[in-house]
């Protein structure tokens, strides 16, 4: 450009140049000022809470009142002598803390579920550890997901023989735990440290456990996971044994047969115990056939669980991964329990985990 045309527009507000045989109109446009922007936004989002704030309101009185018409309903159908710890200042503060929780949590499964922990912390009177546990059982549960109850009470699950025969724990397995199998596929590490910073799990991930879920069930359900009694070897230790037609018959009301091979119903050598007469020969005659038959595999029992139910294929890939050394505290027991509880359709007590004579 030849130095003797160039222009200088700075400080030009408004003024046509004549540049390429062109007009070029430079127009200054006075918008609205920084100060004005932040006045609009400030008086649209007073009026937006203002109506925020009113639906709130109308929310929470909601969720007030659905807690206590429940929480009443509740009241008539317990003794009252239970009712009536509802004078006691801790109660009152208590049932505060639920209140707020189930307002807060804004589902009724949560506020239900707070209830009934109101119930049960009314139905312990003296000061004690269940007492306290179901007090901080309050105030976590508002806290927690599905996935996090999910993976306490598979993990609660594994420390636990709650079966007795051989359909009632493939029931359990395949049918009743399928909610917890399909929730755990979502818990991750930063799920089982989140549970270690509110107290329901302790030390995640610093204690050893060199055990997996499948070596657990083999331990704890030996007759479930163990290859059938092919017929012939059955009648051959009849033979042996000389079982009376009585005991014959206990132990065959008590075997599934299928494809040729006896399937004992009973799913643990740890339940059974000795006999009276005149069944006495029945136990040593069913560990008989436990030794003939060859125990699974953890690659075995594997196979078998998710053979009955795909969902089985994440849920130990989770348990192994993260659950192997995640170690529930009291907190994340009673939780968790819960949560079992209502899977299997089931009351589970506490106090089975601290069974001095298991």
């Amino acid at each position: 450009m030849n130095e003797t045309n160039k222009q200088n527009i700075d400080g030009i507000t408004e003024s046509t140049i004549n540049q390429a045989n062109g007009d070029i109109v430079i127009t200054t446009v006075n918008g609205v000022s920084a100060v004005e922007v932040v006045q609009i936004c400030n008086d649209v989002m007073r009026t937006q809470m203002d109506i925020y704030t009113k639906q709130a309101t109308v929310t929470a009185q909601e969720r007030f009142n659905y807690f206590c018409d429940n929480f009443t309903s509740r009241l008539e159908t317990v003794e009252s002598k239970v009712a009536e710890q509802l004078k006691e200042p801790s109660i009152q503060i208590a049932l505060h803390e639920s209140i707020k929780g189930s307002i807060d949590g804004n589902e009724d499964e949560l506020t239900n579920e707070l209830i009934d922990l109101m119930i049960e912390r009314m139905s312990i009177t003296d000061r004690c550890s269940e007492q306290f546990i179901i007090d901080e059982a309050r105030r976590t549960l508002p806290k927690l997901t599905k996935v996090h109850l999910a993976f306490m009470a598979l993990k609660v699950f594994t420390r636990l023989r709650l079966a007795n025969n051989r359909v009632e724990f493939s029931d359990i397995l395949f049918v009743k735990l399928s909610n917890a199998l399909e929730l755990i596929s979502f818990f991750t590490k930063l799920d089982l440290n989140y549970l270690g910073q509110i107290g329901c799990v302790a030390n995640p991930l610093l204690l050893l456990n060199n055990k997996s879920v499948e070596q657990i069930f083999l331990d704890a359900y030996d007759l479930y996971f163990r290859k059938g009694c092919p017929l012939d070897d059955f009648n051959r230790l009849n033979a042996e044994t000389q079982l009376k037609i009585n005991e014959l018959g206990v132990v065959l009301s008590n075997s599934t047969i299928i494809d040729g091979c006896v399937y004992l119903n009973i799913i643990s050598t740890k339940s059974l115990r000795p006999a009276d007469p005149p069944f006495e020969k029945v136990i040593p005659f069913v560990k008989r056939i436990a030794e003939i038959c060859n125990s699974y595999t953890e690659e075995d029992v594997r196979e078998n669980l998710i053979q009955g139910s795909n969902l089985w294929d994440s849920a130990l890939k989770v348990l192994n991964a993260l659950g192997k050394n995640a170690h529930l505290s009291p907190l994340g027991e009673y939780l968790g329990l819960r949560y079992l509880s209502k899977l299997l359709g089931r009351s589970i007590p506490l106090s089975l985990f601290y069974d001095e004579s298991k």
